[in-house]
């Protein structure tokens, strides 16, 4: 049996920033493939820089997670402290099927949620379906419902909610795909009560060598109106090294950000630097990353930088160790006070057997809603509604958009009509840890 230490918030905040962070631009076409079939349940949260999004893992197809520890730095003994732990089941594939989180209270371990998931014969997941304790039993909380085409291309997610009695439909994507299997079309909809109606439309364009060089991104207002647009392009290598945003005002396109991408000679991606048009046709820096890898070429650190008042000044950073067998052995967060300071940690304890999907539990009971939300986002926890919050919300590609702190016995609503339209995560952390949250804005 196998100890690592991982961090949680590293976990969050990483995956967060992937989109623009990590991603070879064709992994773009199934980034929300990936998100929504494994994101808040797969431990690939994790900083990766690999190619393919597709493979990213923290851990060698050898070993099995069978459980996690989550600890948070108590900066009063300046020690960690054991506060979570969740307990995964497999199936004679080494699928998860199951998942169950406690929080450890008054020296004891406390039923808090658990996981179940389904697969189909080509060991794709088909289905998961959430819970929560209610102190006596178990109760439904949301599922999501998974679909393929004969090439194992994902077709379809469907996310409900139970009211009590049924599950009722949320959201769905749906997906389309060329000849090559490349995604080409993503169809975002909400549940009316009746129907379902558009959201978002992803409209993806390729090269003669089937890279991705174009994404259109409509919003539905009586029919798909252009909202923004993403250019890549590569280097003699075949690497992303640049990708630009552009948003449509009225009747043309405006530039909104550009990234710019190095490698080392493994095609490892070892900087990532974004600049923000002020107008004019000038660029501003405005945040860095920077990344190392061992010898087998898996990510070793993760430096996050902002660029202030003309100077570069440390946010945050991961640092990450890995064993023989490739597996994260240890990965500390911290975070930049004139010096690094600890954060949160998680330890994972593995079984040698063949490989197994990576999925990861969503931390605590909390609800997010309405999901897609216009103005406001309310933040419902069911047993520590009485704690401080700090609430952050990060845009799909791992910008901050908003922070804030929320006291007890306070309504826990946030303003987000300031929010352009698309896709978030919310940070949330409280005394007893943290927890990430994804929603829609439109």
């Amino acid at each position: 049996m196998k100890t690592i230490i991982i961090l949680n918030l590293f976990a969050i905040l990483c995956f967060s920033g992937l989109s623009a962070q990590t991603l070879d631009p064709e992994s773009l076409l199934t980034i929300q493939n990936w998100k929504d079939k494994n994101s808040e349940k797969i431990s690939g949260y994790s900083v990766s820089t690999q190619k393919d999004f597709n493979q990213v893992q923290y851990r060698s197809d050898e070993d099995v997670l069978d459980s996690l520890h989550t600890w948070t730095w108590d900066t009063l003994f300046v020690q960690w402290q054991l506060i979570r732990r969740t307990i995964y089941t497999s199936d004679e594939n080494n699928n998860v099927i199951s998942e169950l989180n406690l929080f450890w209270e008054s020296g004891q371990w406390i039923n808090e949620s658990f996981y179940t998931y389904s697969y189909d014969d080509n060991n794709n997941i088909t289905g998961y379906q959430f819970q929560v304790w209610n102190g006596t039993v178990w109760e439904n909380s949301e599922q999501t419902l998974y679909t393929y085409d004969d090439h194992n291309n994902q077709t379809s997610i469907t996310d409900q909610n139970w009211d009590g009695s049924n599950w009722v439909n949320s959201l769905r994507r749906l997906f389309t795909y060329d000849d090559h299997d490349k995604q080409v079309d993503i169809v975002y909809e909400h549940w009316t009560g009746t129907d379902w109606q558009g959201v978002f439309h992803h409209i993806f364009t390729y090269d003669v060598d089937h890279r991705l060089i174009h994404r259109l991104i409509q919003n539905w207002n009586n029919g798909w109106v252009d909202n923004q647009q993403i250019m890549y392009s590569y280097d003699l290598n075949n690497d992303l090294d640049m990708d630009s945003l552009q948003r449509w005002v009225t009747d043309h396109w405006e530039d909104y950000y550009r990234n710019f991408y190095t490698y080392d000679a493994h095609h490892n991606r070892t900087e990532y630097l974004r600049q923000l048009h002020i107008g004019g046709g000038v660029w501003e820096d405005e945040q860095r990353f920077f990344f190392t890898y061992d010898l087998n070429d898996d990510i070793t650190s993760q430096l996050y930088q902002t660029y202030t008042n003309g100077q570069w000044v440390n946010f945050y950073q991961f640092l990450v160790t890995n064993d023989e067998n490739r597996n994260r052995i240890t990965e500390v967060f911290q975070i930049w006070d004139g010096t690094w300071v600890n954060q949160d940690s998680f330890q994972y304890y593995y079984t040698l057997a063949t490989g197994t999907k990576d999925i990861l539990p969503d931390p605590f009971d909390i609800t997010v809603y309405p999901n897609p939300a216009s103005s406001s986002l309310e933040i419902q926890l069911s047993d520590f509604s009485q704690e401080e919050m700090t609430i952050e919300i990060y845009s799909d590609n791992g910008i901050l958009q908003m922070k804030s702190g929320i006291s007890p016995l306070t309504n826990k609503s946030i303003d987000i009509s300031g929010l352009a339209s698309g896709e978030y995560h919310v940070m949330i952390r409280t005394g007893k840890g943290l927890v990430v949250k994804n929603f829609v804005k439109f």
